[in-house]
């Protein structure tokens, strides 16, 4: 009779367990998005720029969009100017096969996490007051694309005796600030919308 009490004392003992067991929840699983993310910047290096062959240059194509003139300073010989910034290029560590992530084709990374181009304008006296935007997108081809808004004070020969007829040309020169010669190179438009 012993024997048949302490059976019936484990057997109760083991379907409480199981039933404590159900009702604990499970642990949640990270989502696609998260391990997607975490698998792109385990090893990453920001401070590498991102081929395989380190002999292989990174093409950087930039775009500008000039949204307005703010100020022209004849004495300082200075323009100020609203810009829309754009810079594109390929990142050969942040490729994915969107089969293996639900889908995921493009992504939004912190731009302190990744490599990102080291471009200045040569004429930039001073950058203005620019809202940051410390995301870039990145597509599972690995090609990053890099918006910013800048308000920038720029360095320009201005020729003000023919005013209000006048027409100035200020050129802008985009240099890497670290990187010179083949690693990396720039291509660009400038856009004018007045």
């Amino acid at each position: 009779m012993a024997g048949f009490q302490i059976m019936s004392l484990i057997w109760s003992v083991l379907l409480f367990s199981v039933y404590l067991a159900e009702c604990v929840p499970e642990k949640p699983k990270r989502s696609t998005l998260n391990q997607l993310t975490r698998t792109l910047l385990r090893k990453y290096d920001c401070g590498v720029r991102p081929v395989h062959n380190w002999t292989s240059s990174t093409t950087v194509y930039i775009d500008l969009i000039l949204q307005s003139v703010l100020d022209v300073d004849g004495k300082t010989q200075t323009i100020t100017t609203s810009i829309w910034y754009r810079q594109i290029w390929k990142d050969e560590f942040l490729v994915w096969d969107p089969e293996d992530f639900d889908g995921i084709t493009e992504l939004s990374l912190s731009s302190d996490a990744i490599w990102v181009p080291d471009i200045i304008v040569a004429e930039f006296v001073k950058e203005g007051k620019s809202p940051p935007i410390p995301y870039v997108y990145v597509n599972s081809s690995g090609s990053v694309k890099n918006y910013r808004p800048i308000q920038a004070v720029l360095a320009c020969s201005l020729e003000m005796y023919a005013f209000p007829f006048d027409t100035q040309n200020c050129s802008l020169t985009f240099r890497s600030w670290l990187h010179s010669g083949l690693p990396l190179t720039s291509k660009g438009d400038l856009w004018l919308f007045m």
